[in-house]
């Protein structure tokens, strides 16, 4: 369920406590808007290792490496980004 912070000051309090106790670790920012991602269930959890394991063995086998780039992990980036 998504919901929408109108006043600036609440939404810095959360902000900072979230990145104090290291709970924004998933949080991202689109075009400017600041996103808290909801926690994956276990059937998101189990999906997701199922099609890591598929990609991973493909890649292994067509031996294309297992060097990754990700976008929203430069430092310069601006928006968005996903910390």
């Amino acid at each position: 369920m998504a919901s929408i912070i109108l006043d600036a000051e609440l939404e810095r309090k959360l902000i900072e406590e979230r990145q104090t106790c290291g709970a924004d670790r998933f949080d991202e920012v689109w075009d400017g808007t600041y996103i808290i991602s909801s926690i994956a269930n276990n059937e998101h959890q189990n999906l997701a290792t199922e099609v890591a394991a598929v990609l991973t063995s493909v890649i292994a086998w067509a031996h294309l490496g297992s060097d990754c780039r990700l976008p929203w992990r430069n430092p310069k980036a601006t928006q968005n980004v996903r910390d």
